[in-house]
């Protein structure tokens, strides 16, 4: 029996996108036993449970704790700076700062509503498959296998995903086009949002993804995104308290747009009053007998407070 231990690395930034994985080189998977713990002392009678060659030929092990693995023939893979969760921290980063301009942008807007509906559409087909399907026929994977046979289904599909795409790519590409198409009609018709509030809830959507991809990326992922979370504090909270202390002065109208806006407004309110006229709501035979609106009272204290009351 070949022994590897790792030993936990220190727990600082400068190993925030390091990754190690085992990799096993198997000639035969039914002829080997895998142990895997923390510590070497640890009860055998647990490591029956952990062989399983599908998913152990790679497998990403913690950063800072130690591992103790032993195994016939293995090697380890150490990769210092792993691109790929590097450049996931810094996309992250950058949706978390830039947030609150993509949440006001047209094409963000139908691009992402583009993304949902095709999302939405695999839901729908699954629902769909589910109720159609006879019930025995959706329960027997979780009867007899269990969550780990199904887990395992999906595994098999995920793995052969570029077989079928290649296979049935005319259909996918035609069943892609479509929803997309369906999708930007929809998001077309009801057009981005104008509200500030709609705005704000897109912003605060953003940046709590870009969070939850901040902490996943890095292997010390509460450091970084309490630094996310400090420095979108002190942003808001600056422009806040700078609003609250020094509240920015109106603008006066000129006269030209003090004309321009009587102008709207006398136009709307009278367009108001046209559609209320013309609904049932309207009682026009009081209106025609000149059925005063103004109340006694009302007409009183107009003329006591304009000097022209009656002797």
């Amino acid at each position: 029996l070949d022994l590897y231990i790792h030993r936990g690395l220190a727990y600082s930034l400068t190993n925030a996108f390091t990754d190690i994985f085992l990799e096993l080189n198997l000639t035969d998977e039914d002829t080997y036993d895998l142990y895997k713990v923390q510590d070497f002392q640890y009860d055998n009678r647990l490591f029956g449970l952990l062989k399983s060659a599908n998913f152990w030929r790679s497998r990403q092990l913690n950063v800072f704790n130690d591992t103790f693995v032993g195994i016939s023939t293995l090697y380890f893979s150490i990769s210092e700076v792993n691109y790929i969760r590097f450049g996931v921290f810094v996309s992250s980063i950058l949706l978390f700062i830039f947030a609150k301009k993509l949440a006001r942008n047209s094409f963000f807007f139908y691009g992402s509503g583009c993304s949902l509906g095709f999302l939405t559409s695999l839901l729908i087909i699954v629902f769909i498959m589910y109720r159609i399907a006879p019930k025995s026929l959706v329960r027997l994977p979780f009867i007899i296998g269990g969550w780990s046979l199904s887990f395992y289904a999906l595994h098999f599909i995920w793995r052969n995903s570029g077989t079928i795409f290649v296979k049935y790519q005319k259909l996918l590409l035609a069943y892609f086009v479509t929803v997309l198409a369906i999708s930007f009609a929809v998001c077309y018709k009801r057009g981005p949002p104008k509200d500030s509030r709609s705005h704000d809830i897109a912003q605060w959507t953003l940046q709590a993804i870009a969070l939850i991809l901040i902490y996943s990326s890095s292997q010390v992922g509460h450091l970084l995104t309490s630094k996310a979370y400090l420095q979108f504090c002190f942003s808001d909270g600056r422009t806040f308290l700078r609003r609250k202390i020094f509240p920015p002065k109106p603008r006066l109208l000129t006269e030209e747009e003090y004309e321009k806006e009587g102008q709207e407004v006398t136009r709307r309110e009278l367009e108001r009053l046209r559609e209320f006229c013309r609904s049932p709501e309207a009682d026009l035979f009081n209106f025609r007998n000149k059925e005063g609106h103004i109340l006694e009272d009302e007409e009183d204290l107009y003329d006591e407070e304009s000097g022209y009351s009656n002797q």
